[in-house]
């Protein structure tokens, strides 16, 4: 159970707004109980569905994490173990130029975007989802986030503004923000925020945007369902979501087959196997009616709830077909 609900919450991220983060030193375990060494994804708590800035001083620690003295008093104020995954983007915090993870030094203080899970060791542990450097005493660290859904364009009441959602808001920009490609000189524009997309964002007193730093997209798409409809990337689809019960409550299904196919993978139905979904003539995973794991070249994926054949249709629940897919699922 325990795990089935730890892997609800962590796909579910895409598509939940942002929180703040409560004190973990509540929920902390004691020193003699805690062993960071041992601590796996089953520890991890529940916590904000999207990331969560942490500033303070930081020690470089043998396994290249770092250890942050926070001073979070919105969150989590005392020693917190940041683990850095390769990629972590690391930026100035006035001109958004990269800075090298490399030359970070004991001391340093930063201002870093953590990820939403934490485990219950002391010190507790995270994820960085961005790390910002230099940042002015007096000054704030960009706004880093994930677009939730499409823009509203024009915004009502703003001329030639576009109000972009993202996990706790909404972003205002307009013509004269400055957007830019993270590490790349790729021309970008306010257009490319698309759902799943992650950035940057250094506003202005008013509120809106005057820079944008957009990462590379990360998904092969991003959907949109319900029982009304599905629509992947903007385009409408044929079917519909369907809602079915089980031991965990109602659940939304989408048509294999149909998200599959138009996804760009192909799907066909081997007998004694099920479906099977390949990319580009290499199996991807393979699905049957009543199992509760996608079976993987690699390793098996466990559903949140069991694969449903109805009237020659096969379907799985919205959150995983998107995981399998590489798609993101819009709020």
């Amino acid at each position: 159970m325990k795990k089935h609900i730890l892997k609800l919450l962590a796909l579910a991220l895409c598509a939940v707004s942002l929180l703040n983060l409560t004190a973990l030193a509540e929920e902390a375990v004691s020193p003699e109980e805690a062993d960071t060494e041992k601590t796996t994804a089953e520890d991890e708590l529940p916590a904000a569905p999207a990331a969560v800035l942490y500033w303070g001083t930081v020690t470089k620690q043998e396994d290249g994490s770092l250890l942050l003295d926070s001073a979070n008093p919105d969150g989590y104020t005392g020693e917190v173990v940041v683990r850095v995954p390769e990629g972590t983007p690391f930026v100035d915090g006035v001109t958004g130029e990269p800075m090298n993870l490399e030359e970070i030094k004991d001391g340093d203080s930063l201002h870093i975007w953590v990820g939403p899970a934490m485990t219950m060791s002391l010190p507790p542990q995270t994820n960085a989802a961005a790390i910002i450097g230099n940042v002015p005493a007096d000054g704030a660290a960009p706004l880093y986030s994930v677009v939730t859904g499409e823009a509203i364009f024009p915004a009502p009441g703003g001329e030639g503004e576009r109000r972009i959602p993202y996990a706790g808001g909404e972003l205002t920009a307009n013509d004269a923000t400055v957007v830019a490609s993270y590490l790349t000189r790729n021309i970008v524009t306010l257009e490319d925020l698309i759902p799943g997309t992650a950035f940057l964002a250094w506003t202005g007193e008013d509120g809106k945007a005057e820079r944008v730093l957009v990462f590379a997209y990360g998904y092969r798409g991003y959907l949109e369902a319900d029982e009304n409809g599905i629509r992947l990337s903007g385009e409408a689809l044929e079917g519909t979501g369907r809602v079915f019960e089980d031991e965990y409550g109602a659940q939304l299904y989408l048509p294999l087959r149909i998200v599959a196919e138009s996804a760009g993978f192909d799907v066909k139905w081997v007998s004694g196997r099920g479906a099977v979904v390949s990319l580009a003539g290499e199996e991807r995973f393979v699905v049957s009616e009543g199992g509760d794991t996608a079976q993987r070249v690699d390793d098996p994926y466990s559903l949140l709830s069991p694969c449903v054949v109805e009237k020659g249709v096969t379907y799985l629940p919205a959150a995983d077909l998107v995981s399998l897919l590489e798609l993101y699922l819009c709020a």
